[in-house]
Order: structure tokens, then sequence, then C-alpha cells
């Protein structure tokens, strides 16, 4: 299984679980190889490594919608606003079930707050140096190193479901038995994009329509097991626009969950 798959449904079961902590659910990855593909695949892939170094802000909204293999299905909402290096604000709202499970991601850069809307309570954790340490991350597809998988910090700190598609350095790193097909050009919310799928050994596919100026994924379409699995399409987004910096800040009535 890729990274995207054991992400995704690790989202799943936290989305639907509460909105829980995720910081070292991402640490046990499996062994991927470094990516061979072809020249288009290889440009599209080395935009998605350094995606991070293609903006300085990016706010919109997301709709996510999870099938489930009983048929049913869970759609969720995730409002977004980032500054960079380490400024997020996450709004995750479920559109199935009104209230349930809704949650706000907050950092400002030095600390990060997971807040639980109905509840009104918080937990925190402390931005680690390394969070802001990127010198670790690959500049092009010849500095993918074996058994390595690259995710950037942000990414492992906040676990919103729409982080990895902002940090999507992961998807340019496959297994031994996977392919990259490309698959053409697109416009998403009138922006150019790439088209690619990445088809797995087992049947499993990942494709996802890839901004051509940013790197970033902007639509996600997932096979798991011959399924549909997963649905993701931005539907809003603004590159580069200014940002109001109070999105950062703790907001006021949400108390800290079971405090010391």
């Amino acid at each position: 299984m890729k990274y995207k798959s054991w992400l995704i449904s690790i989202m799943v079961g936290i989305v639907l679980g509460g909105i829980l902590y995720t910081t070292g659910l991402f640490r046990d990855i499996i062994a991927f190889l470094p990516v061979k593909a072809a020249s288009t695949s290889d440009e599209i892939l080395n935009t998605i490594l350094i995606s991070h170094t293609k903006w300085t802000t990016l706010q919109g909204n997301a709709q996510f919608t999870w099938y489930g293999s009983d048929g049913s299905t869970q759609i969720y909402n995730n409002k977004f606003a980032i500054a960079q290096p380490a400024s997020a604000y996450i709004d995750i709202t479920n559109l199935s079930q009104s209230g349930k499970n809704d949650g706000i991601w907050v950092s400002n850069g030095k600390a990060i707050y997971n807040l639980n809307k109905e509840a009104k309570t918080y937990q925190s954790q402390i931005i680690s140096a390394s969070t802001l340490d990127l010198s670790m991350l690959p500049k092009d597809l010849s500095q993918v190193q074996p058994n390595i998988v690259y995710i950037h910090p942000m990414a492992l700190h906040v676990g919103a479901p729409i982080m990895e598609d902002i940090y999507s350095s992961w998807f340019a790193q496959k297994s031994p038995t996977d392919t990259y097909v490309f698959k053409g050009t697109d416009k998403i919310l009138d922006r150019d994009v790439w088209v690619i799928d990445d088809q797995e050994a087992n049947g499993d596919s990942d494709t996802v329509w890839v901004d051509q100026a940013t790197g970033i994924i902007l639509q996600d379409h997932q096979i798991i097991d011959g399924k549909l699995f997963l649905d993701m399409k931005m539907t809003d987004l603004q590159v580069d626009a200014p940002v109001n910096n109070s999105l950062f800040v703790l907001p006021a009535g949400y108390s800290l969950a079971n405090p010391q």
C-alpha cells in the first residue's frame, strides 16, 4: 500500500472517530524506492517535490468524500489558510452529520492547537525546531534516496486531511511495483493542472490533478480494492493573497482539555 492509501486510511479513522493528535502516526512508513518515470512525469514529480517553495500563502476550501465498504459516505469540508513557514488554520466541518467530529487546527508558528468545536476544548503541542528545518527535503528527483519518504514536517504535525494535498511531496516517491501514467492536462478553478495516475501492481490507483504553478494537489480520486475510496476536490483556492493573521491565534471561548 502506498503512503497515500495508508495515510488516508488513518485519516478516516481519525476524522470519523474524533479529531485527535496525529504526531507520530506517520513515523512507521514502509520503504519506497526512488522515482523512475517518463520525462513528462518527471517534470510533474519534480514540481510536487518542491511545491512548498512555490507559494507563500494559501487560502481556500476542499471537500473530501470517503466511501465505506457498506455503501455509506462521509463528507467533510476543510477550510484552510496557511502562511509559510508554519502558520496554519484548518476548520473541519462534517457535512454528513452536522456538528459531529467538527474541529479546528491552529498553528501560530510556535505552537499547534487542536480544537474540539463541540466540547469547546483544545489540546496543544509545541512546534519542534525540526518543523522549521526543511534542509532534509529533496530539491529534485536526483536527491530522492532509497528507503526514504520525504514528508514536509507541517504535514506531520497538523493532522487535517488537506495537509497532505498541500504538502504533497510524498506522492513523488513510488514503491517498486508502482507505475506513473501521465494522462494529460485539465483546468480546475481556472488553473492549469496536470493529471497523473499512480497505478499499483495490486490494481489500486491514485489519480491526482496537480496545479502546474504550485505543485499542490487540487483533486484526488483514489481506488482501493476495485472500489472508489476517496474523492477530494478543492472548491476554492487563493495563492499568495494577504492572510488575516488573527486566524492563527487560539480562539476565545475554548478551555484546555484535561488540565493537569
